[in-house]
């Protein structure tokens, strides 16, 4: 009794979970902001702008697999694609601003431009923003994006492995086992090619983030080094002929403030980006995902090359198929579920 009221309540907590993050037909701009910055380092396509729509698989696996089969798959997979927008526009936005906030506050120390008011204003919003985004991610009364995320796409893989093995029971049970392997074949080679080729798609797109990322902090330690240099350089000025040229030149590095930024807001900078990636477990879903892409084309291999009317060998390749699912899921889950935002980020 306990068991199946805990059911009941777990059941209305995820719908209400959907309810606040399934967009349904509106129009969101969600992840916008996310990947726009990432396009800078190679993430390839600009998305939100747009409606969220669900994707089930290929057409392959969607005209075989009945309808009842895919339960509240529709709106889980559109509220957890919002949820994982919004989750990565917020860490974003929180590594961009904590970078603003060191240069904001050098920038008036120095005096920048001369614009010492216009400073501490700009530093007085850029912790205000970093401030909204640790409450809209730390509020106890809802889940946070982070974990609305989590728990969404869980439900959705878990459904969408379900339906494979429900249809193949159906297949096997009410048709003639001849026909119904042919097409649990296809339908499971539809499966696994479609998976792969996300995956492979996800490594390649992380993996240029990730290099670009590294060589862009390789260029701001070169920049740093190069400044520091020079005003270091300056210091000896008292070595040359005070009248000369090379004094005047010393001189003048010697008075240069805007050096003082470069040497603060580089390394800030560069300190963002690692932890923009670190948070995004940009390396490891990459590397997850490369591991993934080669056990389904391995198994898309075992698959293709097994004789049809094995209904033995198919039903096994069909539970290895909702296995390796499974795994991703719960390996996805363990790489991304620490990674909420919080006081620890700042």
């Amino acid at each position: 009794m306990c068991s199946a009221s805990s059911k009941e309540e777990n059941k209305e907590i995820l719908y209400n979970i959907i309810d606040n993050w399934d967009p349904k037909k509106r129009h969101v701009y969600s992840g916008l902001f996310f990947s726009s910055f990432f396009c800078i380092f190679g993430y390839g396509k600009v998305e939100g702008n747009d409606t969220i729509s669900a994707y089930r698989g290929p057409k392959e696996l969607c005209k075989i697999i009945k309808e009842e089969h895919w339960g509240d798959f529709d709106a889980l997979d559109r509220a957890a694609t919002k949820a994982a927008r919004v989750y990565r526009d917020h860490v974003v936005s929180m590594y961009c601003f904590l970078f603003l906030a060191v240069f904001f506050a050098v920038a008036g120390g120095i005096g920048l431009f001369s614009q010492v008011v216009f400073w501490g204003i700009a530093e007085g919003f850029t912790l205000l923003f970093i401030s909204l985004v640790l409450y809209r991610n730390n509020k106890k009364e809802k889940p946070t994006p982070h974990a609305a995320w989590l728990v969404l796409r869980r439900a959705a893989e878990k459904i969408r492995a379900n339906a494979l093995l429900l249809t193949c029971q159906d297949l096997l049970k009410n048709e003639d086992r001849a026909d119904s392997s042919t097409r649990i074949k296809s339908m499971l080679l539809a499966l696994l090619d479609d998976q792969a080729k996300y995956h492979e798609s996800t490594y390649t797109k992380w993996q240029a983030v990730h290099h670009s990322i590294e060589k862009s902090k390789r260029y701001i330690f070169l920049g740093v080094v190069i400044t520091v240099s020079l005003h270091l350089l300056s210091y000896t000025e008292s070595f040359f002929d005070p009248s000369g040229y090379t004094s005047a030149i010393l001189h003048a590095l010697h008075e240069q403030k805007w050096f003082l930024l470069i040497t603060a807001a580089g390394p800030a900078l560069a300190t963002s980006l690692h932890g923009l990636s670190d948070k995004l477990e940009i390396t490891n879903v990459s590397n997850q995902s490369l591991k993934m892409k080669e056990n389904l084309n391995e198994l898309y291999q075992l698959v293709k090359n097994s004789k049809p009317i094995d209904h033995t060998l198919l039903n096994t390749q069909v539970q290895q198929a909702a296995d390796l699912l499974s795994s991703d899921r719960t390996e996805w889950t363990s790489t991304v579920e620490g990674q909420n935002i919080g006081l620890h980020d700042v």
